[in-house]
């Protein structure tokens, strides 16, 4: 009896188990973003484009806090150009697992470089040429961010080019233009 007992015991919560495992597969399914070709984003994927968001949030807080106006506007406009990217990631998912860089470099430095400042300009140590300094970094910064955003759109620009010019030929094939 106690034996009949312990295993029945024992196939309930191995089907316990069984049944959590599959339900945490389940939800990470769920968290992963549906592509425009039918597959899902790998949620770890999901997961880094989610970390950018609260990472370009957070420096935004940053830039906001920081006293030098000027340099608080370059740091505002390489963000609004951070955010951008972002955005379209949403969009096109596809795109993440070209951007590695974005995600483990760019965005977290950006975030490191404003804390730093404001550390600088909390303490009152910010040497004459740190916000000149800061101000091309963020340039920089914005240059690269837009370089990724354009270069999201460069195969639908390619396809475009390529419509146009096929339809071009038909035109004129078919007689329609001179």
């Amino acid at each position: 009896m106690y034996l009949a007992l312990g295993g029945l015991i024992g196939i309930i919560v191995f089907a316990m188990i069984g049944g959590v495992l599959i339900a945490r597969e389940g939800a990470k399914k769920a968290d992963a973003k549906q592509l425009p070709n039918g597959q899902r984003l790998d949620p770890e994927y999901s997961g880094k484009l989610k970390q950018a968001s609260k990472d370009v949030r957070a420096a935004r807080n940053n830039a906001y806090r920081i006293q030098n106006l000027g340099l608080r506007g370059v740091a505002l406009d390489a963000l609004d150009k951070a955010e951008k990217v972002v955005t379209e990631m949403n969009n096109q998912p596809e795109e993440i697992r070209r951007s590695t860089q974005f995600f483990n470099y760019y965005i977290p430095t950006i975030s490191v470089v404003l804390e730093k400042y404001l550390a600088l300009e909390g303490s009152g140590n910010l040497e004459a040429d740190t916000a000149e300094k800061t101000a091309a970094y963020l340039n920089e910064m914005g240059t690269a961010f837009e370089k990724q955003y354009n270069a999201m759109f460069k195969d639908e620009a390619l396809d475009l080019t390529v419509e146009i010019e096929a339809m071009q030929k038909a035109l004129k094939r078919d007689g329609m233009t001179d």
